[in-house]
């Protein structure tokens, strides 16, 4: 006690005790030692004599202090790691060699959803399963070669697909040998998400302003350009990658910035501008620009730049100097439009004095057919009588008989087609057989001429939906039209084929074509150049096609001939019938 001290004395005196009892006791703990404390580690050990009586006892102590403060820091520092890896908001852990974890913090059993004692001992295999470890294999058998591998990509953890950007660091023992490595996994799922949500914005954005009809640009304080769109690059010639970072006034020329520059002044100073101004193009074209400038404000409100939205309004400038000189035209135009007027007048009385023969031709019609009818029966039966007593010698008489004939046909077309011209009747819709009526038609009409009829026709048989006795009519016109124009020679060429509404019918001669002051009115009533004709076939033909809801024209006329094309709607019923009869086309001639 009084070497060590009566509180260090208490503290050894148990152990002192036990040795005087034979027993050799282990120190180790902090004990009090001249005024301070020392962690001691040893022994206090009975002394026996030759009687095995205790005698005395032999103390060993060894001072541990700096030992143990170390021990303390080290412990001190693995709490400190622990805390600070176990509460990091990423993934730590550490795998050895054999792929086998030997750490995991606190996240990643949270992403795993398993306790860290059910992880550490397990292999990577185990934990992840086979399909997310093949995904990661490479990276791990990469990093315990020795190298640091880093990786953004999604995977899947416990069922659920995280977007991680990780780092795989290899552990080195004093050898240099690869012992495992660390890996450190962050989850950047949300920021990921809002950097596609903000890729997709500059996209859309981008979007709308590369298809805005006007230049858009971001210009920056120092006047550097920052942003153009699609329009812009077309305007200055040059791409984005070329203007991005360049000042204004080295793209767009000295002569262009100077008669900007004070609208870029007056923006940056924090002024909204607008503005409407002439300049010259980079090709040495002018161009009138309608321009808005709008400062852009940083977070503390001072201007660090502007957007430049700029249309060009020269089509605008010349629209309006097009309207001026409309308007000292006015009176030029107010002239022409006169004399338009009176042509139209002129052409109005034309109609008029035409409807006004029409409607004289409409009033007589009538008794003049009835006039005219009863004659002629007279003379056809006194023809009729005269050729039944005639002896067959009496070939001269005849023949005289045969033109009478030929002639009563004739006037007796002309009643018809007088009486047709006033009495318009109804079609009464059937399906004919257009092979069948043009041939019939060709017959009536060819009398001894040597003119060939031909048809060429998209389908056999090609019914068309019409009044048979108006159609027969309409044929008849036409083909006699034909015949009398090519004379004893010639071809008839009758040409049909549908469409998804009409049948359409040309009718094609080879004949010398109408004369050009005829063509423009060939429709009209009382218009031939024929020295019999009376000029109402083909005015009858217009109307009863028109009457069928169709439509003839005259297609074409030349030196090789004369076209009529003739435009009859198809009935519902037949545009689904006959489709699938549909030939490559019939050719049929005739002599």
């Amino acid at each position: 006690p009084e070497v060590l001290g009566a509180e260090a004395w208490a503290e050894i005196k148990p152990e002192v005790d036990r040795a005087f009892a034979g027993e050799t006791v282990t120190v180790d703990g902090l004990r009090p030692y001249a005024g301070g404390a020392r962690w001691v580690s040893g022994s206090v050990a009975p002394n026996f004599d030759e009687h095995g009586e205790v005698q005395g006892y032999c103390v060993m102590l060894a001072d541990i202090s700096e030992r143990k403060h170390a021990e303390e820091k080290l412990k001190t520092s693995e709490q400190l790691l622990r805390l600070v890896y176990d509460h990091i908001p990423v993934w730590l852990a550490y795998v050895d060699s054999k792929q086998r974890y030997r750490l995991i913090n606190r996240q990643a059993t949270k992403w795993l959803d398993l306790p860290a004692e059910e992880v550490v001992g397990r292999t990577v295999r185990e934990i992840l399963g086979e399909g997310q470890y093949e995904a990661v294999r490479n990276l791990i058998e990469t990093a315990l070669r020795g190298q640091v591998v880093a990786r953004e990509g999604q995977a899947l953890f416990n069922g659920k697909a995280r977007y991680v950007s990780g780092v795989y660091v290899p552990h080195r023992d004093g050898n240099g040998e690869v012992r495992g490595f660390v890996a450190l996994l962050t989850d950047i799922s949300d920021r990921k998400q809002t950097e596609d949500a903000l890729k997709l914005s500059e996209q859309r954005l981008r979007l709308v302003a590369d298809n805005a009809p006007g230049m858009i640009t971001r210009i920056d304080s120092e006047r550097r350009f920052r942003f153009i769109n699609r329009e812009a690059e077309r305007w200055l010639g040059v791409s984005e990658e070329q203007v991005i970072g360049r000042r204004v006034r080295d793209v767009i020329g000295e002569a262009s910035y100077q008669s900007l520059e004070p609208y870029i002044d007056r923006v940056l100073s924090g002024e909204p501008v607008s503005f409407e101004t002439e300049r010259s193009h980079r090709h040495g074209m002018t161009r009138w620009t309608a321009g808005t400038l709008t400062p852009d404000y940083d977070s503390q409100g001072r201007v660090r730049g502007y957007y430049a939205m700029l249309l060009d309004v020269s089509e605008r400038r010349r629209a309006q100097e097009a309207a001026r000189r409309a308007q000292q035209q006015l009176i030029e135009q107010q002239r022409n439009e006169q004399a338009s007027v009176e042509r139209e007048l002129a052409r109005v009385r034309d109609q008029l004095i035409s409807k006004t023969r029409l409607a004289a031709i409409g009033e007589v019609a009538a008794s003049v057919a009835h006039d005219l009818r009863n004659p002629l029966g007279a003379i056809r039966n006194a023809k009729f009588y005269l050729s039944r007593k005639l002896p067959e010698s009496e070939g001269r008489w005849r023949e005289y008989l045969e033109v009478m004939e030929r002639e009563i046909i004739t006037a007796d077309r002309i009643i018809q087609d007088l009486m047709d011209m006033t009495r318009a009747s109804e079609p009464e819709l059937d399906e004919v057989a257009l092979e069948t009526a043009v041939r019939e038609a060709f017959q009536r009409v060819r009398g001894d001429t040597g003119v060939r009829l031909e048809t060429d026709l998209e389908r056999a048989p090609f019914l068309i939906s019409a009044d048979p006795d108006q159609l027969a009519r309409v044929l008849d016109n036409l083909l006699l039209n034909a015949v009398q124009a090519m004379g004893a020679e010639g071809r008839i060429v009758i040409e049909a084929r549908s469409d998804a509404d009409f049948d359409c019918i040309r009718v094609r001669d080879s004949g010398p074509g109408v004369a050009d002051h005829l063509r423009g009115r060939l429709f009209e009533p009382l218009i031939t150049d024929k020295a019999k004709g009376t000029g109402l076939g083909l005015s009858i033909c217009r109307q009863i096609v028109e009457r069928h809801g169709g439509r003839i024209t005259l297609h074409r006329s030349d030196e090789r001939g004369t076209e009529f094309l003739l435009r009859l709607p198809r009935s519902s019923r037949r545009a689904d019938n006959g489709e699938s009869r549909r030939a490559a086309g019939v050719r049929l001639g005739a002599g």
